[in-house]
């Protein structure tokens, strides 16, 4: 038997390989079980090998787990990458574990738990003065406080998480995947506090963002930040007529094209609610019972307990 190296970093090699994976899924090149089935194999070719390599595999798969709301098998894949990189005394792969952790727990709905991981996440960062992880955490954290409906507290974070995204980010490269989420929850908050002009820049920034990067997560929530605000604006200002088309379930429609198009099923659940609230909203009940009903059986399906109550908080009030 094989003793472990003790390598506290996965080597350059192995690295690239989880991250090509993990990035030609992202990107549309490779089906989920292909990419996810590569990592099984490079994972079982360094069990008992190299712990270093063995955790990142791990770390990995929870991450594409995660996006596919698969959120136990995601758990489980954190806690085993987070046990070895806490027996090599990798600090810093420890911290990614944790944040990584406390942002299932939020997608998961259980907002304590992940307030309490996040919150573990960005203490480490600070200590270790890595600001990718501190602005992750923040945003995480404030996505967690929209999702709990705590507008004004969600506010701060956001908007530090995003002033401090040019301090380590590359404007030129930017992370399209990051920015959108933040400018998504930007966007909610402003259309809770009635501020349209604030969500309509966001949805704005988002969405031609999104259109360069062509990354479906991006496209995904540039185009669902874009329809949600569109409910709430009574028309599109006129510099901006010629273009952005008014068709609200037309952006819909290219959201969740995009999250299916990757498989990750929470985000398509949570654009089919959104899509029911503005049929709603403009007066189709029949069409946004429908979505929502479909919306209600996913998020049922993935365990997602906090959207699930949402939804059917907004089935009493169609009905």
């Amino acid at each position: 038997m094989h003793r472990p190296r003790v390598d506290v970093e996965p080597t350059d090699e192995f690295n690239q390989q989880c991250l090509d994976a993990l990035t030609q899924w992202q990107s549309g090149d490779l089906s989920f079980e292909v990419a996810a089935n590569r990592l099984r194999t490079l994972k079982r070719e360094v069990e008992d090998k190299h712990m270093a390599n063995e955790a990142r595999a791990e770390m990995i798969l929870g991450i594409m787990q995660g996006y596919r709301a698969n959120f136990n098998l995601a758990l489980q894949h954190f806690e085993r990458a987070r046990d070895l990189f806490t027996k090599l005394s990798n600090q810093r792969r420890v911290m990614t574990c944790v944040l990584n952790i406390g942002e299932t727990y939020r997608q998961m709905g259980d907002f304590s738990r992940a307030q309490r991981f996040l919150g573990d996440a960005y203490d480490m960062a600070v200590k270790q003065e890595h600001l990718r992880t501190q602005t992750v955490a923040l945003s995480n954290r404030g996505q967690a406080l929209v999702q709990m409906g705590r507008y004004d507290e969600a506010l701060d974070l956001l908007e530090k998480a995003y002033m401090q995204y040019p301090e380590w980010g590359d404007m030129k490269n930017p992370d399209t995947d990051l920015l959108s989420e933040i400018h998504h929850a930007l966007a909610r908050i402003y259309l809770e506090k009635g501020i349209v002009e604030a969500a309509w820049q966001q949805g704005k920034e988002s969405y031609q963002m999104a259109q360069k990067s062509n990354k479906p997560m991006s496209v995904g929530f540039s185009n669902r930040t874009m329809a949600e605000v569109l409910t709430a604006l009574d028309g599109i200002p006129a510099e901006d007529a010629e273009q952005f088309p008014l068709d609200i379930d037309s952006y819909f429609q290219q959201a969740q094209h995009a999250f299916r198009e990757i498989g990750l099923e929470g985000e398509l659940a949570r654009t089919m609610f959104a899509q029911a609230k503005s049929l709603s909203t403009r007066g189709r009940r029949v069409q946004a019972a429908r979505r929502l009903q479909e919306a209600i059986i996913l998020f049922s399906k993935l365990g997602m307990v906090d959207d699930a109550t949402k939804a059917a908080e907004l089935q009493t009030e169609i009905f």
